[in-house]
Order: C-alpha cells, then sequence, then structure tokens
C-alpha cells in the first residue's frame, strides 16, 4: 500500500522548475579576456563610463585597480586621442571630468565645462560659493602683518589687491587670474603658507616649493587639455556647419562659390539680404546661429514648413525675382543660378514669359513683402531699361583697378554678390555675362553697380554722368581700396547725374583732440569745398553753399523734398526722384532754388555718416525732419538716423561692414 506524504512538507524542487531549461550565463565570463581587450579597444571612454553602469559584471570589469582595468582605459583614452591625465589622476576619474555633465561639488547642476586646472566640474553655483573667500587686510589684521600688498615667489606673484578694510576674491577674479598665473588652483591656500613661510614655521617652505612645482606642472598639463578641447569642439561646429551648408546648397540658398562663412563668425547672417518671407528669414538666421551653439538646427530645419518646402517656396521666390526683374528683356539669354535652375517648372515659367507676373495664379501663396519688394525693383529697373543707351567705354578712359564693383547679373539672390576690381569685374563680364567679349561694357549698366559704402539700390546706374568723382577719407582706410592708412583716394567713375565734384571728407576731429575718436559713436564726418549735384541749378548749389554754416560735430546728410507740395503728397526720395517728380508733375524743367529743399537727416554710410549744409527754414517752408523707415521688416514704425541703425544691428544683425542697406526715407 502506497504511503501518503505529509501535507506539511513540500518537495523541495518544484517539478515544473526542475523541467524549465536553465537561463543562459554571461556571454562575457567564458570569453578570453584578450578577446574582451581587443573589443574595448574601439570604445571610447564615454561609452566605458556608460558600460560601467550597465550592471555588475562590468562594474567589476572597469572599477578597481587592477592591471587590467587601468589596461582598459588606457588604451581606449590612447585609441581616441584623448591626453593622458595629470600624475596621480585615476584613469576614470579622468574620463568622467571629460566626458561628465554632472557638476561634482553638488552632484545636482549640470557643469559644461571642466576646470582642468583645479581638475574638477563646477556649476556656476558652486563656483561662485567655493571660491569666493573674504579676507580681512586691514591695517590690524594679523595678514597685513606679515604679507605686503605683492608677495613674490621665483619671479611669480601673487597679487592681493589693497582695500582699506577687507579684500574679497570672486570668481571673476578666478577667472581672469587662472589663465596666466600658476598658484590660481590654489589661491586661497597660498595665503596661509606664504604667511607660515614668513613666520618661519618649520616645514612651511619645503611645503611652499612643492606646492610651486605641482601648480607650475598642473598649469603646462592644464594648458595642453585646453588646446586639445578646443580643437575638438572647433572640428564639431565646423562638420555641423558644413553639413548645414550643404542642406542649404541642396535648396539653392547659398551659391557654391561663395565664401567666407566662418565658424564662430556672426558676420554670416548679413550675408542673407534678399527680402524673403519673414517667418523663414527668421528661422534660417536662427538655424544658423544655433549650429555655433547648440543641438538644435536639425531640429529647426526638419520642424519649419517654410525651410523644408523652400525648393517650393524660397527657391521660386528668388528665382522669379532674378529673372523677372534682374536680368534685362532684351539679354540673349537666361543666365542660370547655381541649385535654382534645377527646378524645371520655375525654368520654365521664366523662359517662356520674361515678364512674369508674380502676382498671378502661378505664383500664389507668396508672401506680400516679396511681392512689393518685386514690384518695387521692377518699377525702378523699367526706368534702367527705358534709358538711353550707356556708351561704351575703356579702361584706356578710366582707371578702374581702384574701384570695387559688385556683379548685378551673375549673383547669388539669397547671398551678398561677389566683388571684383575694375579688371577683374571686366573680365568677369564678358566671360560669363556677356558672351560678345569684343564689347565688355555693351550691358555694364546692367552688370555692374559701384559699392564704395554708397547707398548704390536707390540710384540706378544708367543715371549716373561719365565723369570722375574723388574721394579723399582722412580717417582709416574702411573700404578695401589701395591707399595709404590715414589718406585714401578712391578713383570712382559715374554715368550722370550721382556726383560730379570732388567731395573731401575729413574725419570729425583726431586721437589728441576728441577722446571718442575712432570709435563707433564717435566716427563723425564733415564735408568741406563744392559739393552739389548736376542736376540741379547753380542756385541749388549756391543754396546749399550758402547754407553750410553749421559746423557742430552732429553728423548729418541731406534729404530732398518737394518745394510745391512738401506738406501734402510728395514722397521723400533721393534728389533723382524728386527732380523727375518735379519735371512731370509740377513741369518744372529747369529748376530753382524754391523747387527743391533741403530736409536734415542722418544718411549712415558704411562706418560714418556724410555731413551736410543744414536746411533755412523758413515761414513759407519750414525744415522738415528726415525720418527712415526699415525696409527689412516692412514695419510702418519710422525711426530717427540712430535708431534705424541700431535696429538694423539687433534685429537683423546687420554690422556696419555691410553695405547697401536697404532703407527709404520718410518724413
Amino acid at each position: 500500500m502506497k504511503r501518503k506524504g505529509n501535507k506539511r512538507l513540500k518537495s523541495a524542487v518544484d517539478p515544473l522548475e526542475d523541467a524549465a531549461p536553465a537561463p543562459p550565463g554571461n556571454i562575457f565570463a567564458g570569453m578570453s579576456l584578450d578577446i574582451i581587450l581587443q573589443f574595448l579597444l574601439f570604445v571610447s571612454p564615454a561609452e566605458l563610463l556608460a558600460l560601467h553602469d550597465v550592471n555588475k559584471w562590468f562594474h567589476c570589469m572597469l572599477h578597481g585597480k587592477k592591471v587590467t582595468v587601468a589596461r582598459i582605459w588606457v588604451q581606449s583614452r590612447e585609441y581616441h586621442g584623448i591626453p593622458a591625465p595629470f600624475e596621480g589622476f585615476d584613469e576614470r576619474a579622468w574620463a568622467q571630468l571629460i566626458f561628465g555633465r554632472v557638476c561634482q561639488e553638488c552632484g545636482e547642476n549640470e557643469a559644461r565645462e571642466p576646470d582642468f586646472r583645479l581638475m574638477m566640474r563646477l556649476c556656476a553655483k558652486c563656483r561662485t560659493e567655493n571660491l569666493c573667500q573674504e579676507i580681512d587686510f586691514s591695517e590690524d589684521s594679523d595678514e597685513a602683518e606679515h604679507m605686503g600688498p605683492i608677495v613674490e615667489f621665483d619671479e611669480t606673484f601673487l597679487h592681493s589687491k589693497w582695500e582699506e578694510s577687507r579684500k574679497e576674491i570672486l570668481a571673476d577674479d578666478y577667472d581672469s587670474y587662472h589663465e596666466t598665473h600658476w598658484w590660481a588652483p590654489y589661491c586661497f591656500d597660498m595665503v596661509p603658507i606664504i604667511r607660515d613661510a614668513r613666520r618661519g614655521r618649520p616645514g612651511a617652505q619645503k611645503k611652499l616649493t612643492k606646492l610651486y612645482k605641482e601648480g607650475k606642472q598642473r598649469l603646462a598639463h592644464s594648458i595642453i587639455c585646453d588646446q586639445w578641447r578646443d580643437r575638438v569642439e572647433r572640428a564639431e561646429r565646423q562638420t555641423k556647419l558644413d553639413a548645414l551648408k550643404d542642406k542649404f546648397k541642396a535648396l539653392g540658398y547659398l551659391d557654391p562659390e561663395l565664401s567666407g562663412l566662418q565658424v564662430d563668425d556672426r558676420k554670416m547672417i548679413a550675408q542673407f539680404d534678399l527680402p524673403i518671407s519673414e517667418p523663414a528669414w527668421e528661422v534660417m538666421r536662427t538655424a544658423l546661429e544655433s549650429s555655433v551653439k547648440d543641438k538644435r538646427r536639425d531640429r529647426l530645419i526638419k520642424d519649419h514648413p517654410d525651410i523644408m518646402k523652400g525648393r517650393q517656396v524660397l527657391a521660386r521666390e528668388a528665382y522669379v525675382v532674378y529673372a523677372s526683374t534682374v536680368v534685362p528683356k532684351d539679354a540673349p539669354y537666361l543666365p542660370t543660378l547655381e541649385g535654382l535652375d534645377a527646378i524645371p517648372e520655375i525654368r520654365a515659367i521664366c523662359e517662356r514669359e520674361r515678364d512674369v507676373d508674380i502676382n498671378s495664379a502661378d505664383f500664389a501663396g507668396l508672401p506680400s513683402i516679396v511681392t512689393d519688394w518685386v514690384n518695387t525693383k521692377r518699377a525702378k529697373l523699367s526706368e534702367l531699361a527705358n534709358s538711353r543707351a550707356v556708351p561704351e567705354m575703356t579702361t584706356d578712359r578710366f582707371n578702374l583697378a581702384s574701384t570695387i564693383f559688385r556683379c548685378k547679373i551673375e549673383h547669388d539672390p539669397l547671398g551678398r554678390p561677389p566683388m571684383f576690381g575694375g579688371d577683374e569685374a571686366m573680365r568677369h563680364v564678358g566671360e560669363t555675362c556677356d558672351p560678345q567679349f569684343d564689347k565688355p561694357l555693351s550691358n555694364i549698366a546692367a552688370a555692374l553697380v559701384v559699392s564704395l559704402g554708397l547707398n548704390v539700390n536707390a540710384v540706378s546706374v544708367a543715371d549716373m554722368d561719365r565723369r570722375n568723382a574723388r574721394f579723399r577719407c582722412d580717417g582709416r582706410g574702411s573700404y578695401g581700396v589701395c591707399g595709404e592708412r590715414n589718406k585714401v583716394t578712391i578713383e570712382v567713375f559715374t554715368w550722370r547725374g550721382c556726383i560730379n565734384h570732388a567731395i573731401e571728407v575729413h574725419k570729425y576731429g583726431s586721437k589728441e583732440t576728441d577722446p571718442s575718436w575712432g570709435t563707433t559713436d564717435g566716427e563723425r564726418y564733415r564735408t568741406e569745398g563744392n559739393a552739389h549735384f548736376s542736376v540741379a541749378s547753380e542756385d541749388l548749389a549756391a543754396q546749399a553753399r550758402g547754407a553750410s554754416t553749421d559746423d557742430s560735430p552732429k553728423a548729418e546728410s541731406t534729404s530732398w523734398v518737394c518745394g510745391h507740395c512738401t506738406m501734402h503728397a510728395c514722397a521723400p526720395e533721393t534728389l533723382h526722384g524728386v527732380t523727375a517728380h518735379v519735371s512731370a508733375i509740377h513741369g518744372k524743367s529747369q529748376l530753382g532754388a524754391s523747387d527743391i529743399l533741403f530736409a536734415p537727416g542722418v544718411l549712415f554710410i558704411n562706418k560714418g555718416c556724410y555731413s551736410v549744409p543744414r536746411p533755412v527754414a523758413t515761414q513759407a517752408q519750414p525744415a522738415v525732419a528726415t525720418m527712415f523707415r526699415c525696409l527689412r521688416c516692412n514695419k510702418t514704425k519710422t525711426f530717427r538716423g540712430g535708431p534705424v541703425r541700431d535696429h538694423l544691428k539687433g534685429k537683423h544683425q546687420i554690422l556696419d561692414a555691410v553695405l547697401d542697406v536697404d532703407y527709404e526715407v520718410a518724413i
């Protein structure tokens, strides 16, 4: 008879558990150590830190003072070109210092940059709290008796600035000192050690010498580490920027020949000076800025719709503007633009109908700022197309070598057009823009425009006279032309109506007389000599010369308003626009002193202001203040001269060195 089992007792092994297969063991446990070391050779120290916290096996493998542990960390560091740690510093702690992101003092806040002199990562809060110390340096204190204001030790100075009651060492002082002084990591320890050494306490001098040697060695090592870290970060930023430039090139934003985009150069934002839609412009600017600073660049380009459909919107805008406004209607062919001629539908539209109606259904959805800009450009260039033919010129009659030009035919509509010298510009026009090289300057009115800091966008090239205008600038040669540093002579040849007399522009003040000389706010100019415009009569020129009574250092220039309808509807324009208005509306072919009036204002030209005579206000025609309206953001708000320059700098990143800034004079 089978005996029944005791119900209180259970079997030691569950039958189901006994039948189940055993879990597999660690695959690394039976692997040869040489194979593991060979595998870990290709793992970076940052990845080793992650493996260190995966499980207990990796923790034991990568932690401790065993020879194999040190061998793993050393070979990984050497394979990836990381500098060796300071003598006596642990390899794993060295990797944590370089690749960690958490403050090693509090363990909570983020610390982006390691301090190789202190061998620590400190957040801003811990740096301020731990590197600040108040030391009493009053005359009655014990420290003042044994320490002077400067403690000299082996040609190295420990600066302790005297104050009447106390000295506060701030974190800013540490940041400025530790770049050049070996004692920076020990600035707080040095004070009591030097005090003990001067008091003659045993062992103090020996300790001070040891600390001095260690500090010099740590300084040399930290310099090597800082240089390595700068190289790595610079290479990473350049890689990101190259990827961004390639992506913009694929969308037709940048000309492959366009150069000058530097990694940390904020002026690269100013190279995009085509007024495209405002949201897309802001995102492009933000993407360029963020590509240098952080990792938001890919997300911005990916998420923003105007960037993703750039080939359908932004590139189309650029090509339509280029084909319908810049290229003359009678041109023998339509030049191509890199990245834009690959859009067949846009190419077909522009080839089929040169005078494209940008308001048609084919281009529905374009921002209003683009259509307004195109219509304005077309109105200005229609005058160029209907003007008289430009006579042929040769280099024998005019010295073109000292003149800087910008090509208006072959240029990147979203970037800055290339700049050429005179002879180089002629070759460029003959070889690239005009296939008939025997007449290289026949289309120069539509191809080149003089760029010497003047706002040439408001004056058509065909409206200039064929004369020479000589500028002499007593100051810095800021236009990049040949000449001495303090006396730069610029030869400019013009066609008709701009400036046809010698204007001497002198810097107001000097280094000896004006303390603000050479600064941005202190760059003031004044004009001397005969300065008048050829389209105005001699009476107007006499009025201009007679009104030149104000020699104040305030930088002023002129705008021109109609003398017949100033208080009504005459839009403030340049001299050429006002003369055309007076001739067409009021029937005045011969202009007199009462037909055109001066209006005071500020016209910013490159790195300063040109001063012109102040108008004489009468009871009939009071002087009208000139204002400026920003065309970049198409705001109706008007600015005076100074605020509009600050507005361009702050919002649009347009610096003083950028030429041809679009603006409109407004009353």
